[in-house]
């Protein structure tokens, strides 16, 4: 059997996997009491007014003995709180904030505003020790670096930053057409950055220096009449260090999804395309002990065995778009842009599912403490 038709195989037989299998229940199945998630506290963080816009920033979290929550609003404020919940700080900034935030390793938190300013806050002390203006707001997570981090903007330009807020370098990439609100985040492995761009590009870049290794076009264009019909990047990439499409097997493979558009595998090498399969994601699938979870934005959430290329299991968890999974005390928890948060075993059971006000349109947060879901009416809320 020549290589090519191996390849072929593999892929229809993953294609095969994931199209045709049965789903456990569907979305109005039976799922646990309630009780089994738990509202532990809950805050407003945007000061919201009736018609004022919806809010997305995303919490940073400082773990340690000081432990601090930190999050940026739509009332051009930041706030501080502990993991009980109670408000430390609250600091100004320029603008409002849709920004996802990060904790450095030095304590400094990272956030960015709408008019494209960074901000590296002080969560002990309540005070902004630094900011710089960039070319446009950044709307993702920014990235951790062992001496800095990563921002990748609006209009397609990722920045590196050291860690005390100096600019080491950034890349422009080329402008994209009709866009969605939030973007990508870029991803690291070892030296090399990966990162989805709004115009369809995937790039690798050297973390280092910021010099391109590679340039995939992935999306003939962006330019659509209706946003029902734009494929736009929402997920940050996933390593796949190895594992079978079917019978071929991969190493070093970059998992990148776009929302109402496909679910692409390349290599990290060069950005060969590997396997593609028309499936909407709009947060990051979940690499945990060999098992790949995905969650789609038509309420699926699938269990897929990287050794083998085989699905564990399938379940319909809601008639929504799902966000997330991430990983707490041995569950899978996820939102939905319904505004019902839910918790799942490992093996794909049901455990529980409680309804918040207002939608969510970001994949919940991890504590020490439990999981933060922060709603587009501004409330933040711990459960666990």
């Amino acid at each position: 059997m020549t290589r090519d038709l191996t390849r072929r195989l593999g892929l229809l037989l993953l294609v095969v996997t994931l199209s045709c299998c049965t789903s456990l229940s569907d979305g109005s199945g039976i799922w646990q009491d309630s009780g089994a998630i738990e509202k532990v506290w809950s805050v407003d963080v945007d000061q919201r007014k009736p018609g004022d816009p919806v809010g997305f920033s995303q919490p940073a979290v400082v773990t340690g003995s000081d432990g601090r929550i930190v999050i940026a609003g739509r009332d051009a404020r930041a706030r501080v709180y502990d993991f009980s919940g109670s408000e430390l700080h609250r600091i100004a900034i320029d603008e409002p904030s849709d920004s996802g935030a990060l904790a450095l390793s030095n304590g400094t938190v990272v956030v960015g505003d709408v008019g494209g300013r960074i901000y590296g806050i002080d969560p002990i002390e309540g005070s902004i020790l630094w900011r710089h203006q960039l070319s446009s707001p950044f709307f993702s997570q920014p990235v951790l670096l062992q001496d800095g981090f990563l921002v990748q903007t609006s209009d397609n330009r990722i920045y590196r930053f050291s860690m005390d807020g100096e600019k080491q370098w950034s890349y422009a990439g080329s402008g994209g057409g009709l866009g969605i609100y939030l973007t990508a985040s870029p991803l690291v492995v070892d030296a090399t950055l990966y990162a989805v761009l709004t115009n369809g590009d995937a790039v690798a870049l050297k973390v280092d220096t910021g010099d391109l290794l590679w340039r995939r076009q992935l999306l003939l264009s962006t330019d659509a009449p209706v946003l029902s019909e734009l494929r736009a990047p929402l997920a940050a990439p996933v390593m796949l260090k190895q594992g079978y499409i079917g019978i071929e097997r991969f190493e070093a493979a970059i998992l990148i999804g776009f929302y109402q558009g496909d679910l692409l595998i390349l290599s990290a090498r060069d950005g060969r395309q590997l396997f593609a399969k028309e499936i909407s994601i709009k947060s990051a699938p979940l690499v945990d002990h060999g098992h790949l979870y995905v969650a789609t934005a038509s309420g699926e959430f699938v269990s897929i065995d990287l050794a083998t290329g085989a699905t564990r299991w399938k379940q319909k968890l809601t008639d929504g778009e799902l966000l997330g999974p991430v990983l707490w005390k041995d569950s899978l928890w996820l939102a939905d842009d319904r505004g019902f948060v839910l918790r799942v075993g490992r093996d794909g059971e049901k455990l529980g599912r409680i309804a918040f006000g207002g939608r969510i349109e970001r994949a919940p947060t991890v504590t020490p403490a439990g999981i933060l879901v922060r709603s587009g009416l501004g409330v933040l809320t711990l459960v666990r």
